[in-house]
């Protein structure tokens, strides 16, 4: 969407290696796999991005759908139920970190 509008992406970030991999294979430029809810890793990354001198009109992002989606949601309490999992989904709080992001 927003290449096909004529932006170019500074960079892309995703915490899972897989989709960075396949974000990095269809689209030039900055591909990182980062932990955003993690203070320090984000920190890492603004700083990277500060140092490219890379001019940023926009973020765009968005959180995982998994605490937020109906399948997402009836997965993370099975494994809740059986102790596999903590019942507070952190990635549904990484909002915060995207604003963080803007803010710096």
């Amino acid at each position: 969407g927003l290449e096909r509008a004529g932006w170019t992406t500074a960079a892309a970030v995703d915490f899972d290696e897989r989709a960075r991999e396949t974000h990095a294979a269809n689209f030039p430029g900055m591909s990182l796999c980062v932990d955003l809810g993690d203070d320090d890793q984000r920190g890492e990354f603004v700083q990277r991005i500060l140092d490219s001198g890379a001019d940023i009109d926009i973020v765009a992002g968005g959180p995982p759908c998994q605490p937020f989606s109906r399948a997402g949601r009836s997965k993370i309490r099975h494994l809740v139920e059986y102790h596999n999992r903590d019942p507070h989904d952190l990635r549904k709080e990484l909002w915060r970190a995207y604003v963080d992001v803007v803010e710096r």
